[in-house]
Formats: C-alpha cells, sequence, structure tokens
C-alpha cells in the first residue's frame, strides 16, 4: 500500500495488480481484511473516470464481505472528484475575472 501513496503510477500499478490477482487477495485476506485494503486502495483515486471503472469491475467481480468497504471507497472517489471539478471551475472563473 505504501507504493501507491508515492504517486499515480504506483496507485494505478497497484490497482492492476488486485483487478489481475482479486480472487488470490480474497482467499488471502478474506474477512474484513480484503474491505479495508480494497477501500484503501481505491480511496486514493479522484476521477470520475475512475470511479466508473472501479465501480463497473466490482459489479462484475463482486465481494460480498467487502460491499460496504467498496461502496465507501467509491463515495469517496465520487465526492473527490466533485470537489476537485469544482475547485477547477472556482479558478477557471478567477483566472477570466483576473484578466477583465
Amino acid at each position: 500500500m505504501a507504493a501507491a501513496r508515492t504517486g499515480k503510477s504506483g496507485r494505478e500499478r497497484l490497482l492492476k495488480l488486485t483487478y489481475d490477482k482479486i480472487d488470490y487477495f480474497e482467499t488471502v485476506f478474506g474477512g474484513m481484511t480484503i474491505g479495508r485494503y480494497i477501500n484503501g486502495l481505491i480511496s486514493m483515486f479522484q476521477s470520475q473516470s475512475k470511479y466508473d471503472e472501479i465501480s463497473d469491475f466490482f459489479k462484475k467481480h463482486p465481494i460480498k464481505q467487502a460491499e460496504r468497504s467498496i461502496s465507501q471507497g467509491l463515495e469517496k472517489i465520487k465526492t473527490t472528484s466533485a470537489l476537485v471539478a469544482r475547485d477547477r471551475e472556482g479558478k477557471r472563473l478567477n483566472s477570466s475575472q483576473d484578466q477583465k
């Protein structure tokens, strides 16, 4: 998980590994641990496109014991994505007003 915190490429690699090895992770971690792992990973993403990608993946590969954690992680992505979009729009409006 520490590798994922080093930057976008680390997060992307860890997410791809998780996609590729989800059955293994579910077997090894099991219980609440898999939910905490997934939530910790997916909560680091901030875009609507990642929300869509991750949501689609877990619709196709549901993990019963991690449903709530996945839902919480997806909600965090959605909220963060909305905040980033709002801030971008605010900066855009401010810069256009500064040019007047």
